[in-house]
């Protein structure tokens, strides 16, 4: 087998999985979902502390726990411990979230391996984590890319934003959306609160 078919086979995966989005699991925006599916076991966590868990910046989890608090999801309260720190509690409304969250996510779990079996399902998970941990490495040992505004694929770059034949290596050019981090843009979703997020 010639190894191109591994990256076709992947890439093959990727649009079945587009065309197949999770039912019932974007009923909130990843951020909120991932931070209700936090506080479920970390309920009454500081600010502090949920930072750490979920790897994001204080101001982008402010922003974040202001939405959600007001769409009754969550409250935050000073901790009696350290008057500087807020103690990040889930509603009823919120604890109820998340649990059909919770429910949801299994379920489509289920549905999306049910072709495999249990050995299956593990032999696949390992061949993913030895690809996924092989591309983090090679990355790790490219040189740095330049990003700034005279680098070769900055706007002043000799190809601009978008290199030769399309965006450069070193991420997305001026009019793509960025890939989505713990601190992705949750300005981009939508439901359920019926504006930008």
């Amino acid at each position: 087998m010639e190894r191109k078919e591994v990256i076709k086979s992947t890439l093959k995966l990727a649009r079945a999985m587009r065309r197949r989005p999770p039912k019932g699991i974007h009923e909130f925006p990843p951020p909120v979902a991932r931070t209700l599916s936090v506080l479920t076991d970390n309920d009454g966590a500081t600010s502090r502390e949920l930072c750490e868990i979920l790897d994001v910046r204080p101001s982008s989890l402010s922003e974040l726990l202001g939405k959600m608090e007001e769409h009754g999801l969550v409250t935050r309260q000073t901790s009696e411990e350290d008057k500087r720190a807020a103690k990040v509690l889930l509603t009823e409304e919120g604890k109820t979230a998340a649990a059909d969250l919770k429910e949801n996510m299994k379920k489509h779990a289920e549905e999306f391996s049910a072709c495999f079996t249990e050995e299956e399902a593990e032999t696949f998970c390992a061949l993913a984590d030895k690809l996924s941990a092989h591309l983090e490495a090679a990355a790790g040992e490219e040189p740095d890319c330049p990003r700034g505004p005279h680098g070769p694929h900055g706007p002043h770059g000799p190809h601009g934003h978008h290199g030769p034949f399309g965006p450069g290596p070193c991420g997305p050019g001026k009019h793509e959306k960025p890939p989505c981090g713990p601190d992705m843009d949750f300005h981009r979703h939508h439901r359920p609160f019926g504006r930008p997020f």
